[in-house]
């Protein structure tokens, strides 16, 4: 089996108009982690993302602002104090996330380079992903276990990859 044309065009669009890479400094770890995501208000979006990845969707309840709209409170109050704004009658929309990181995102992004207009701005991310890609040892196996999922799931795994997996896989 193999990823479509058609599902990387579509893909590729999604993460050209709602994607977004944050970079996770987590003290256990050693270097950063990127974490490539989609939010989105269309479970469906998420849902097929989420199919062609082998990953899970993560739901956000829909909140009201007294849930985010917080504000701290230092200047005309005698004591500092959080100040939450009466409640208006609108809120926050339940959302979607599908999310994937390291590796895997570098696989994801590098399959759909052709596909994005904006990829040069993803392109030093997929560097750093490659860059830190843990090839032995504590997370090594997480690396391929992700790898590996997208390549049953058809997504071609880049030359880079394979050759730093390879050169370091026992047998």
């Amino acid at each position: 089996m193999r990823i479509s044309p058609g599902d990387l065009g579509w893909m590729a669009a999604i993460i050209d108009a709602k994607g977004a890479v944050i970079r996770k400094h987590n003290a256990k770890r050693r270097t950063p982690q990127i974490v490539l995501r989609v939010d989105t208000k269309d479970r469906r979006i998420a849902r097929r993302l989420s199919l062609l990845t082998g990953t899970s969707p993560e739901i956000k309840e829909a909140m009201g602002p007294s849930d985010f709209l917080r504000r701290g409170c230092k200047e005309h109050c005698p004591e500092s104090h959080i100040h939450v704004d009466q409640e208006p009658s609108w809120q926050m929309p339940e959302t979607t996330r599908w999310a994937i990181t390291g590796a895997a995102a570098a696989v994801i992004l590098m399959n759909l380079a052709p596909y994005m207009i904006t990829y040069q701005d993803y392109e030093g991310d997929v560097n750093l992903a490659l860059m830190n890609l843990v090839t032995s040892g504590q997370g090594s196996g997480m690396v391929r276990s992700s790898v590996n999922r997208l390549a049953d799931l058809g997504w071609q795994i880049p030359r880079k990859i394979e050759l730093k997996l390879r050169l370091t896989s026992t047998p």
